[in-house]
């Protein structure tokens, strides 16, 4: 060819085959768009699932039902006497408490819940103040039942109290021996007996 064929000839660059590389860094902006979008849009979904949340409950509120009748929580387990398992039974009471609003509004009722969920040693160790609750008026009820029946974080107390594993025996002892009559002889048997039977005394040493 002539020279001037040559020169009309395209020029060839050596990329014709080659994919397209792409660049050694990342697009800093874009990615930081991308980043607010979602942030924007986690944002507005909480926005919206609170606005949900909050209608949820008005609506639950305005037919008198608790949200524990729709979702069915889990009863907790019944409560003997271990004391490895005692925080783990009043988180779970707490939180079963929680989806009844309605139903537990008033300490007395999430006492005698909680009550009616002790067995074994818990059970018989609580049973003379439930009889006492039961069975007797307010004016004549024993100074320890009005004190656990009278606030939720009461109950609560008792039960650490009686079932912690730290010196539980050696504080009911001490409580024995300090104990002194100022009332009635039922009141002095009653906390005498609700002592002792931390230690798993037996009837014989009552007497003693």
């Amino acid at each position: 060819p002539n020279l001037e064929e040559e020169l009309n000839l395209p020029i060839e660059t050596g990329n014709k085959d080659k994919e397209e590389i792409a660049p050694t860094y990342p697009d800093f902006h874009k990615d930081k768009f991308n980043s607010k979008v979602a942030k924007n849009k986690i944002e507005e979904l909480k926005g919206k699932l609170y606005k949900e949340h909050i209608e949820h409950t008005a609506a639950l509120a305005a037919t008198r039902k608790d949200p524990g009748e729709i979702l069915k929580p889990r009863q907790p387990n019944p409560y003997g006497r271990q004391p490895e398992r005692l925080r783990g039974f009043l988180t779970n009471l707490q939180s079963y408490q929680i989806y009844y609003p309605i139903q537990f509004s008033s300490n007395k009722a999430r006492v005698q819940y909680g009550l009616s969920l002790l067995k074994d040693k818990a059970k018989r160790l609580i049973e003379p103040i439930i009889r006492d609750f039961i069975i007797n008026p307010l004016n004549k009820r024993e100074e320890i039942t009005k004190y656990i029946y009278k606030k939720y974080k009461h109950f609560k107390s008792e039960l650490i109290n009686a079932f912690r594993i730290i010196n539980k025996k050696k504080e009911a002892e001490i409580k024995i021996r300090k104990l002194i009559q100022k009332g009635s002889a039922a009141s002095y048997l009653s906390e005498y007996q609700y002592q002792a039977a931390k230690l798993d005394w037996n009837k014989a040493a009552y007497i003693d």
